[in-house]
């Protein structure tokens, strides 16, 4: 389900998607409404530009060009991850107003009615579910803490909050019952799979900078002469 959806949203992205002609899509956006897609686009490429994602030796990621990704916390350098947090936080986190989600929902919240507007909804929320997929999704093995289960999305925020940015010590004791190798993957693993997912919400606000229609000075200079 997850490669399916993956080639299927870049196959949206590669053949001429309602996405790719946003003069068409949406309603032009105010000054800080550009901010924050801008500020989204940035983060992701700076994010994905760190050592954590171009440089195999110090992540998760395949070891050479269409090799498997691996999950052995050995080959993990500690500094390249503590440093991708920080930004992955305010990608990841779903209140915050350039985040992933945020970004996603501002765009939807512009769509215009058009021919084209059934298939740019459509599409704007496949990326959002494709996320939701990816985080939920487990290696095949649930853990638990007691009768309940630890989640993905348990693991992302208490090694979020417990180890790499906040040290907090609760949420430290909640990564105590398991394997540290398994736990650390797993949520490692899934911070090197939504870089693809934030990526292509990169290339979906990209457009939207350069089209000069959707931009205040413009949209106002049009609505001036009208």
């Amino acid at each position: 389900m997850v490669l399916a959806a993956l080639r299927a949203i870049v196959e949206v992205m590669a053949d001429e998607s309602v996405l790719e002609h946003p003069a068409e899509i949406y309603s032009p956006f105010d000054a800080d409404e550009v901010e924050r897609l801008a500020t989204y686009k940035d983060d992701v490429e700076r994010w994905t530009s760190m050592a954590f994602f171009t440089d195999p030796t110090r992540s998760l990621g395949p070891k050479k060009p269409g090799e498997e990704r691996t999950f052995r916390l050995a080959d993990i350098d500690e500094e390249a991850a503590h440093a991708a947090m920080p930004l992955f936080r305010s990608l990841y986190t779903g209140t915050e107003p350039t985040s992933f989600k945020s970004t996603m929902n501002l765009l939807k919240g512009h769509v215009r009615p058009s021919p084209h507007r059934d298939e740019a909804l459509h599409d704007l929320q496949a990326v959002k579910d494709w996320e939701k997929e990816e985080i939920a999704r487990t290696q095949g093995l649930k853990l638990r803490l007691g009768e309940q289960e630890f989640t993905p999305e348990a693991n992302i925020k208490a090694h979020l909050h417990g180890v790499y940015l906040h040290k907090d010590p609760a949420r430290r004791r909640e990564l105590k019952p398991f394997p540290d190798g398994l736990v650390r993957s797993e949520m490692l693993g899934k911070v090197y799979t939504l870089g693809q997912v934030y990526w292509i919400g990169r290339n979906i606000v990209a457009p939207i900078l350069e089209e000069p229609s959707l931009l205040p000075e413009t949209a106002g200079t049009v609505a001036g002469n009208s």
